[in-house]
């Protein structure tokens, strides 16, 4: 961190979390519904393509329109996560 070699970027902290909540859902779904999978299998793919080509755009436009009003929580997370130390 003190030399510059990791970069923390905001919006893809926030990507990464709602995407993990995300992908809870549809493997818990997926895994649940063992007789439907083949077909959840490819309603996943449809949304995942979907959601990093359409979606995920449209996101970072609303994060950048509102980068001013959330600009000192971004800054608290980003000293937050620059003092995580992983081994």
């Amino acid at each position: 961190m003190k030399n510059g070699a990791v970069e923390i970027r905001p919006f893809l902290v926030r990507v990464e979390k709602v995407g993990n909540k995300i992908f809870t859902i549809w493997s818990n779904l997926i895994i649940n519904k063992k007789e439907k999978r083949p077909l959840l299998i490819k309603f996943f793919k449809v949304y995942l393509m979907a959601a990093i080509w359409i979606i995920s755009p449209i996101v970072l436009v609303f994060h950048l329109l509102l980068a001013p009003v959330l600009w000192s929580k971004r800054q608290k997370q980003k000293e937050y996560l620059q003092g995580i130390n992983i081994k």
